[in-house]
């Protein structure tokens, strides 16, 4: 566990510096646990999954994978960082802008499985992150002495390769990201999956059908509400999914 310095609006290099604790050139051939290279998980992570293809934003200040893949690279390659790459909108720019926002201040580890993640700075080693059923973030969880499986809530945290769903659906496919739409119907925003390579934007999650459930009355419901939401009986997901269980949070 490492703690990420804050540092976009003093010092790049102090940024840069931590991605050379963190990684080095070998993580291109290194395999991740969840696909892809550590390289490219390790770029994800730092950046909090802050990347265009999973945000509404489409006006250049969010970095793709692709870049912010490219931009730790180089760092971690020993390129330099040189003038231009501090002008607003470059390549370096976005990923360091979003590093900092998505990370700074917070810490990285390493977990276990091999996978990473940021997580919140009172993190302890022991602590355990969980993917909630009905929760739209990972939470990290302190688990209470005596068992019974009883934790509390220590924060927020993003893990790659967990931080979509996968320990419950499994992986998105590579060409399905997300957009965040403006909701006429109710106050606030909503997701949409988006396909990268046409840009068309659509409403059930390609992978449901792993959940081996009925989805016929579902998807009439969703043809007429976007907003509608699968119904599955804690029982029914259980015998479903492997590692599954039931915890009290206090």
């Amino acid at each position: 566990m490492r703690s990420v310095p804050q540092f976009y609006t003093r010092n790049w290099e102090i940024g840069a510096a931590f991605l050379c604790s963190i990684a080095d050139p070998s993580c291109q051939t290194t395999s991740y646990p969840s696909g892809g290279s550590l390289m490219r998980a390790i770029a994800r992570t730092i950046v909090a999954g802050a990347l265009s293809e999973f945000t509404h934003v489409q006006d250049g200040t969010y970095p793709t994978t692709e870049i912010a893949e490219s931009v730790l690279t180089n760092v971690v390659s020993g390129v330099a960082l040189v003038e231009k790459d501090q002008n607003m909108g470059s390549d370096a720019q976005r990923f360091f802008k979003r590093m900092d926002w998505g990370s700074g201040g917070k810490a990285f580890i390493r977990g276990t499985g091999e996978y990473v993640g940021v997580v919140p700075p009172s993190t302890r080693v022991d602590d355990e992150i969980f993917v909630i059923v009905g929760c739209q973030q990972l939470l990290v969880l302190r688990k209470h002495s005596g068992g019974n499986e009883r934790y509390s809530i220590v924060g927020e945290c993003y893990v790659e390769g967990c931080a979509r769903g996968e320990p419950l659906l499994g992986r998105l496919p590579d060409h399905v990201g997300f957009s965040i739409i403006r909701n006429r119907s109710m106050v606030g925003e909503s997701r949409r999956f988006r396909d990268l390579r046409s840009g068309d934007l659509f409403c059930e999650d390609p992978r449901l059908g792993s959940l081996g459930v009925e989805l016929e009355e579902f998807r009439a419901r969703l043809a007429k509400d976007p907003e509608a939401m699968l119904d599955v009986a804690p029982e029914v997901l259980r015998a479903r999914i492997k590692g599954l269980k039931y915890i009290d949070l206090v």
